[in-house]
């Protein structure tokens, strides 16, 4: 795959009106230090703008603006043909539907569908229109949002679980080869002195030290709900006087043009000014990547109330998480009827504006909530790294090419004889999902995994809460390697001095505790508070290990192949294979018979022979 030329088509290629445009620019440094060799493709005007890299096709996405970018990727001896489709980055212009008519069938066709699902007809025939439309996608003829992007690709791209449901939908027998890839950060973390942020951003907002901050992150849209989000914090007032509310970002994009965003900016602050906040609530305007880390380090929550609801394939969203600001978010219409915990973020439902303000106040006050959200929050935004990202792109081009390259489809190279029309997205999705796994490691990547350590097991019924399930991880989630045999359930991870191993069908009860940090007891003061190790004490659980509900286990330590740890047991030095342990500290009650071995006396490990534990 070295070498591979790739066309990155981007239609107005500014990043600083939309988050398409950005994410194609960070997608190109990336693909290149794979050994790929991306060009991104814009218009002219855009690509003088940009500099090295980028390359001018056309001067405008209209149909004859479509036929000449085509000649002109021809020209430029491309391998794979990539396109970036939001009808936002192409000017609201739906011909770039058209480009496959006019690409030679040599080149591979890949296309990423950042926005998909929201076509909705107008007039007095979009009924009409509607039944056309659903016939043509039935029998795979054309798209009602990409024309013939999505039908004539060997495989589509799509940021969230939400596009493959209306894939699946509209291509009922003829869907498309599919896969899903999470999206990754739209701007650079800088790791500086938090607290001197806090402090700076404080002091240049007027506000108190100690004056709560929420921030929201993202292109200013009237979809987006601030209005509400004003109004829930001035709802904040009665209990925090001094919140204050920064909307970080530009108001300005393709999808809201100059007038519009100058009447959007007029009409939030006239809701700032009604509600008496306007002395509380700030508009940075677009900035730069450093400021906006700097300015995430700084905040205590951060919101996004969408009307439709926040999905994964939201980059403001995902560099919130990896900030490690606790987030509240809307969920989907319809998925949540109050304030609930999902993949480190609070779900609010949409359009609800006293359950917004209620949640916020709960992430304001509820110290333990807040770092459960960061926590899982970082875990999940570790596991979207472009790293990963580049590494399924360029899987997904080799695959592509090979197919071309024998004359057979993208599913028939995916699964050949086993894949069927109606299968191919899922297919597809799960054998290349499984490569980006095993590249990217740790729990991260497990959490966007099918069922695995992470998540409800099979069995698990509806009213069971999902916090039972999902882990608690303090440190680098790089240091955590999980098989995806095991089951964690709602561990508490600590990686702060070393690493973590749990390995092949080993399983633990609720509420686990493993525990790498510790702290030099030598020291006093702030000194102590921040006298952690960095490495030297790994734990390593080995296959089959059992370790019951609420132990505790303490680095550094190995506990060896089938033990067993009882409930409530402190775990402070090794276990040998084979072997029960239980109190505290634990001790060894019995062994187990190795295979082969004659059978004990079947018992609790905690309470002596009473046959085996029925939880825990």
């Amino acid at each position: 795959m070295s070498g591979t030329r790739v066309g990155l088509v981007c239609g107005y290629l500014d990043p600083t009106r939309d988050g398409v445009a950005d994410y194609t620019r960070q997608l190109a440094v990336h693909l290149r230090r794979t050994g790929l060799e991306p060009l991104v493709v814009t218009t002219y005007e855009w690509a003088r703008a940009a500099g090295e890299g980028a390359v001018g096709v056309t001067e405008r996405w209209d149909v004859g603006g479509v036929a000449a970018a085509a000649g002109a990727l021809r020209r430029l001896s491309l391998d794979v043909v990539h396109v970036q489709f939001s009808p936002s980055v192409f000017g609201s212009s739906r011909a770039i539907g058209l480009l496959p008519l006019f690409l030679p069938g040599r080149i591979p066709l890949i296309v990423t569908l950042h926005e998909y699902g929201v076509w909705s007809g107008r007039g007095h025939s979009r009924r009409v229109r509607s039944a056309l439309w659903s016939a043509a996608e039935r029998r795979g003829y054309a798209d009602r949002e990409t024309m013939l992007l999505a039908p004539r690709a060997a495989c589509l791209l799509v940021p969230s679980p939400e596009h493959l449901d209306v894939l699946r939908a509209r291509f009922p027998r003829n869907a498309p080869a599919t896969l899903e890839v999470p999206i990754g950060l739209n701007v650079e973390l800088a790791t500086g002195d938090q607290a001197q942020a806090r402090a700076d951003v404080r002091r240049e907002l007027g506000a108190a030290p100690d004056a709560p901050l929420v921030v929201f992150f993202g292109f200013l849209h009237p979809e987006k709900a601030l209005d509400r989000l004003i109004a829930a914090v001035a709802a904040l007032r009665a209990q925090r006087p001094e919140v204050q509310l920064l909307l970080i970002g530009g108001a300005e994009s393709h999808s809201v043009p100059s007038a519009a965003a100058h009447q959007l900016r007029r009409e939030l602050e006239e809701v700032a000014a009604a509600c008496g906040v306007q002395d509380q609530v700030h508009f940075t305007g677009y900035l730069p990547g450093a400021e906006v880390s700097r300015l995430l380090h700084a905040a205590d929550a951060a919101a996004f109330p969408f009307n439709a609801g926040v999905t994964r394939k939201s980059g403001s969203l995902l560099a919130a998480l990896a900030a490690g600001v606790p987030v509240v978010a809307t969920a989907p219409p319809g998925e949540a009827r109050g304030p609930s915990e999902a993949d480190g973020v609070l779900r609010v439902p949409p359009r609800d504006t006293a359950a917004l303000a209620d949640a916020l106040g709960r992430v304001l006050s509820d110290r333990a909530l807040a770092h459960r959200l960061t926590a899982a929050g970082r875990v999940l935004a570790a596991g979207q790294s472009w790293g990963a990202i580049a590494a399924v792109h360029a899987e997904v081009y080799a695959r592509a090419l090979a197919a071309h390259r024998g004359g057979d489809s993208w599913t028939a190279a995916a699964k050949p004889s086993r894949v069927k029309p109606s299968t191919a997205v899922e297919g597809t999705r799960v054998s290349l999902r499984e490569r980006v796994v095993q590249r990217a490691g740790g729990l991260g990547a497990a959490l966007r995994r099918g069922p695995s350590a992470v998540g409800p097991p099979s069995g698990a019924r509806e009213t069971e809460d999902p916090a039972l399930f999902r882990p608690l991880v303090y440190g680098d989630p790089s240091r955590l390697h999980i098989s995806p045999t095991a089951v964690v359930n709602n561990a508490l991870f600590n990686l702060s001095s070393g690493e973590i191993t749990v390995g092949e069908y080993a399983f633990f009860g609720h509420n686990v505790s493993v525990l790498t940090g510790t702290h030099d007891w030598t020291t006093f003061g702030a000194q102590r508070q921040v006298a952690v190790p960095k490495s030297g004490r790994d734990v390593v659980i080995e296959e089959g290990v059992w370790v019951s509900s609420n132990a505790i286990v303490v680095a550094p330590c190995r506990i060896g192949a089938h033990a067993v740890v009882g409930v409530g047991s402190l775990v402070l030095s090794d276990v040998e294979p084979y072997t029960v342990v239980a109190g505290n500290p634990a001790r060894v009650l019995r062994t187990i018979p190795r295979p082969g071995e004659a059978e004990a006396e079947k018992m609790d490990p905690d309470t002596g022979a009473a046959g085996t534990v029925p939880a825990g």
